[in-house]
């Protein structure tokens, strides 16, 4: 089995910024703790990237990322990004190389 690494870019409206990032923060510990989860970290752009928020994750399978999807403290983040985001999230999935 291989790991699934996903790379998670989150543009929050300026006016969201602080929203976005303290949701995020505010789930950050339970999904570590979920089975699946073997790293959630994230990251806040600096220079060009200022403004955005990253999400570097590591799951077990995509059945994890999965799971994580559907609970529900995650629904309630993606039901707020439905005011707080300038664009959709963009997730890269990724596995590593040789």
């Amino acid at each position: 089995m291989t790991n699934l690494f996903v790379f998670a870019e989150i543009r929050p409206k300026a006016a969201h910024y602080e929203d976005a990032r303290a949701a995020i923060k505010g789930i950050t510990e339970v999904t570590r703790r979920e089975s699946g989860c073997l790293q959630f970290d994230l990251f806040e752009g600096k220079g060009e990237a200022s403004g955005c928020l990253y999400l570097l994750e590591s799951w077990a399978d995509e059945a994890a990322l999965q799971a994580h999807h559907e609970q529900a403290y995650t629904k309630n983040v993606f039901e707020h990004y439905k005011k707080w985001l300038a664009d959709d999230v963009q997730l890269v999935r990724m596995r590593a190389s040789g």
